[in-house]
């Protein structure tokens, strides 16, 4: 389970208006599985250029092993009596990090919050095992290393024993010699 960001910033073309029912104040709901969040309602603006602009923020639980689409509705919410839905869009989940985005009608800001993050974590992750197996492998060179030196010290000994043995002949004999 990971955190999904989801930004509304604004409409980014004019929704038809009809002269019998003029649209008036406008939300947008977003669903995701069973999650559903909305907007605040917005009026339409009263100049022919001007964008409905929310820049509204929403956060979903999403489980990246089964996705689905995200579902946008804009609806016309001007008799709270019967709210008419006007747009419905989809958008596909944005595995990576946040970014900014365009459906038709929607500018938004989509993606996973921590994905940096994540992406940092595997990375670091990656490295751990890497340097664990250098680790190992160091050690096992130690090992035989410390045992080679073991095997010399003692191989030495024996030598330096066997010298001594052959000296003290040596001397004895040439004790014995100079008698």
């Amino acid at each position: 389970m990971v955190m999904y960001f989801i930004q509304i910033n604004k409409l980014i073309k004019d929704l038809k208006k009809s002269i019998l029912n003029p649209i008036q104040n406008i939300y947008i709901e977003i669903n995701y599985k069973q999650q559903t969040r909305r907007t605040t309602n917005k009026n339409l603006p009263k100049k022919k250029n001007k964008k409905m602009i929310w820049y509204e923020s929403f956060v979903f639980v999403i489980d990246t092993n089964e996705l689905s689409d995200i579902v946008f509705n804009i609806y016309d919410n001007s008799d709270p009596k019967k709210t008419k839905l006007l747009i419905t869009e989809k958008l596909k989940l944005n595995q990576s990090k946040i970014v900014k985005e365009d459906t038709e009608y929607i500018e938004l800001q989509h993606g996973l919050i921590h994905f940096d993050k994540d992406e940092n974590i595997k990375s670091l992750t990656t490295e751990n095992e890497s340097l664990t197996e250098k680790n190992t492998n160091l050690q096992n060179v130690n090992t035989l290393l410390t045992n080679t030196n073991k095997d010399l010290k003692f191989d030495y000994l024996k030598y330096k024993n066997a010298f001594d043995e052959i000296k003290n002949i040596v001397l004895i004999d040439n004790k014995y010699d100079s008698e």
